[in-house]
């Protein structure tokens, strides 16, 4: 007790240093504290978003997930897509699912010029991801000739809600199919642009020739439970002969996720390392001033029998009390200036 009465009034003999130490640590501890809740909110955002577009868990063969899609042999028959649907049915973790098949062509009308495009297809009640719809109208239930195209295809092309369109690819047979589709809506989806397009999964299946499908997208109840449900609906594929199929979860998928977080770590480290050499000479340059300006009182004190490390232990009971309340001051201005932000709805979208 008589440490800190001590090195309290060895404090206070020189407040205006005292104080500036004081503001430069609490400053830099909030801009700590601000610059952490931010990279914690951004990473946030950005693991919802992508929850969003892939969903918790993703179901697709070995060769899919290797990139091997020559020949068509990735596809999920419709025999193995029963099995798997028994499964989810008996896991109650499981929201709902949904069934995706891709398809690359051309598409476009006589009199605006045709380009080449990749459909994302989807269940139209159960999309995913989920579009934002600018223009038009959502995927319904039936829709079997209806697309949504991006505000970058719309554009190249001069389309709007309502035109129709020729669609033409190649079947899983080598042969060429062409139909025609209607522009349902334009769409906006965080990450997919140009030529990407929605479409009911019924019709790129109609294109392709064929009744299968390329993956199965998973909602979960609890996103903590991840994955876990993976490693039991991996574990059923298996013991029901689908060894064949290979569940990712919504991490495994997410490498832009990935990035961003080791990037703001990076940042914050950086940050982090920064104000604490700021803080570390600003805390060293007190101290060596306080030693300095005291040298006849440390002598005195060695005089009357003090030891080195006592002495020692007096300026070390200053700097931590320095720090201490510097900190508790920082912590507390930080929490103040970032309850006023989220009060004022105050946020940063970079360009």
């Amino acid at each position: 007790m008589l440490v800190i009465k001590l090195a309290l009034r060895n404090l206070l003999r020189n407040r205006r240093r005292t104080i500036l130490s004081l503001l430069l640590i609490a400053f830099g501890t909030a801009a700590l504290f601000l610059f952490r809740g931010y990279g914690v909110d951004v990473a946030a955002m950005t693991r919802e978003s992508a929850i969003r577009q892939v969903w918790h868990l993703r179901i697709a063969t070995e060769a899919f997930w290797d990139g091997e899609r020559y020949g068509y042999d990735y596809l999920i028959a419709p025999e193995v897509l029963a099995g798997v649907r028994e499964i989810l049915a008996e896991e109650p973790q499981v929201v709902s699912y949904t069934t995706g098949l891709s398809l690359m062509g051309l598409l476009g009308t006589e009199e605006k010029g045709t380009t080449t495009f990749l459909a994302i297809g989807v269940e139209p009640g159960n999309p995913v991801p989920p579009p934002e719809i600018k223009e038009g109208r959502p995927l319904k239930d039936g829709d079997l000739g209806a697309m949504l195209i991006t505000q970058d295809l719309a554009r190249e092309l001069g389309l709007q809600p309502g035109d129709n369109l020729v669609v033409k690819a190649r079947t899983i047979d080598g042969l060429y199919h062409a139909a025609n589709a209607e522009v349902a809506g334009i769409y906006h989806v965080p990450g997919l642009g140009g030529n990407m397009v929605i479409a009911p999964v019924s019709f790129n299946q109609m294109m392709r020739g064929t009744d299968r499908i390329s993956t199965i997208a998973v909602k979960l109840a609890d996103h903590g439970a991840t994955e876990e449900v993976a490693l039991r609906v991996q574990r059923a594929l298996e013991e029901n002969d689908l060894a064949g199929l290979r569940v990712k979860t919504w991490q495994e998928l997410a490498d832009f996720h990935h990035q961003l977080v080791l990037f703001l770590n990076l940042i914050f480290g950086f940050i982090g390392l920064v104000i604490f050499v700021l803080v570390f000479f600003s805390v060293l340059e007190a101290l060596t001033m306080a030693f300095f300006e005291r040298i006849r009182e440390v002598g005195t004190v060695r005089a009357i029998g003090t030891r080195r490390h006592q002495v020692f232990g007096m300026f070390l009971s200053e700097g931590v009390l320095l720090g201490l309340f510097s900190g508790l001051l920082g912590v507390a201005l930080g929490w103040g200036i970032g309850s006023l932000i989220n009060v004022a709805g105050l946020t940063y979208n970079s360009p």
